[in-house]
């Protein structure tokens, strides 16, 4: 598991328990900032999908690699 997928489960872990905890415990004095939790969310997907881009463009590179390889020996 790389560690952007790590950063962006913690991410989206913070968010979501952010707000789980804001609608439980209507605490007056520590009051979770709702639109800071949404994109504490919305960074953990956008690592996840940084990190499915970077997997992807690894497989089309080592694909290319292996089809030159290829080539070089006919």
């Amino acid at each position: 598991m790389s560690m952007l997928k790590v950063f962006a489960g913690l991410l989206i872990l913070y968010g979501v328990g952010g707000l789980i905890l804001e609608a439980v415990f209507d605490n007056q004095y520590q009051k979770v900032d709702v639109p800071h939790a949404f994109l504490h969310i919305v960074g953990g997907v956008v690592l996840i999908a940084i990190d499915k881009i970077i997997l992807t463009l690894e497989e089309i590179r080592n694909y290319l690699k292996k089809f030159s390889d290829n080539m070089g020996e006919k």
